[in-house]
């Protein structure tokens, strides 16, 4: 089984890639931005209307990676990935708060 992935961006929402249990998961690879002070107010994006000077090519990063047995792949807007990563520079790591095993359901007594 192919365990590849590859990202192509334009923008600041970030693919984050990180390793481990969610209580003891940490990042591998941030990508496009791999800091929290790499986050400015204006980013390229590609609008709906094409505009002379609007070429979105210069802009394009493309990354690519292996999925371990214990690694997770986060899609996240511009504002969480500052956040996440901010938290991981300062040691204090927030990567079980968006954990998917973390963010499941707890179960109830009652049957829908």
């Amino acid at each position: 089984m192919n365990r590849g992935w590859r990202a192509v961006a334009i923008g600041d929402c970030c693919l984050l890639h990180v390793t481990g249990l969610p209580s003891q998961m940490e990042l591998l690879h941030a990508f496009p931005l791999s800091h929290s002070e790499e986050f400015g107010s204006s980013p390229f994006l590609v609008g709906s209307l094409k505009k002379g000077d609007d070429d979105p090519l210069p802009h394009v990063r493309v990354s690519e990676g292996v999925l371990g047995p214990d690694d997770t792949l986060f899609f996240a807007s511009d504002a969480l990935s500052a956040w996440l990563l901010r938290r991981a520079e300062k040691g204090e790591p927030a990567w079980d708060a968006i954990s998917p095993l973390a963010c499941r359901p707890r179960r109830t007594s009652k049957r829908w």
